[in-house]
């Protein structure tokens, strides 16, 4: 029950955001695809099923993951901007992502 609570959550989410943007805007959908939703339900989760402590180190490992986030807007927009289109530029920024997020991963795990 909690996956497919978890899953209608998130699509519920996704889907809406064509509609926001047309009726509000592309920058107010952008700003709605960065609601902590999919944070808030795996954190909710979590700390159900193991507790605050590591709810609070994951919250940690997520802020410094922060950079990883900007690096796969960024790796949109400017491979946009460059000339290609919104489907390989999402796997640019998803590059980017993979790049900067593995090298915070390792990182934390490295000098824990």
């Amino acid at each position: 029950m909690e996956f497919l609570i978890r899953f209608l959550a998130g699509g519920l989410i996704v889907a809406f955001l064509p509609i926001l943007a047309q009726r509000l805007g592309p920058e107010l959908a952008g700003i709605a695809a960065l609601l902590p939703l999919v944070t808030l339900s795996g954190f909710y989760f979590l700390g159900s099923s193991q507790g605050s402590d590591v709810v609070a180190r994951a919250s940690l490992a997520s802020l410094l993951a922060v950079p990883a986030v900007a690096a796969f807007l960024l790796g949109v927009t400017v491979s946009i901007r460059s000339g290609l289109t919104f489907r390989p530029s999402l796997l640019v920024g998803l590059g980017a992502w993979g790049l900067v997020a593995g090298t915070i991963a390792f990182a934390l795990r490295a000098f824990p």
